[in-house]
């Protein structure tokens, strides 16, 4: 599938709702990742040499991006609450606007 980037996109809040989309599952990607690399440092699996160090970082990075794309649930709780906040926001700016100056957002 070809991506589309956010200028060719028209409508604000499809793109808004694509970059909180986005933004909540990079968050919960990197989320898991502190999650999987404290538990391996409890487990005493780092600590050890640079390049053992490297490995189960890279190994963490890679297992947390898999479980984001399968979903914990957490991207998903971000991404309803930062629409509802972002939308009612936009909402009472186009409200004010109406009111001051008759202007459409």
């Amino acid at each position: 599938m070809k991506e589309v980037g956010l200028d060719q996109i028209p409508n604000l809040e499809m793109r808004m709702e694509r970059e909180i989309g986005k933004a909540a599952r990079m968050l919960e990607s990197y989320f898991l990742f502190v999650l999987l690399k404290e538990m391996g440092r409890l487990a005493r699996l780092q600590g050890g040499d640079f390049s053992t160090d490297t490995y189960t970082t890279l190994l963490f990075d890679r297992l947390a991006d898999f479980l984001a794309r399968r979903g914990v649930g957490l991207a998903e709780m971000l991404e309803k609450g930062l629409k509802e906040k972002v939308l009612k926001f936009y909402g009472e700016i186009g409200d004010n606007k109406r009111k001051i100056g008759g202007g459409s957002v």
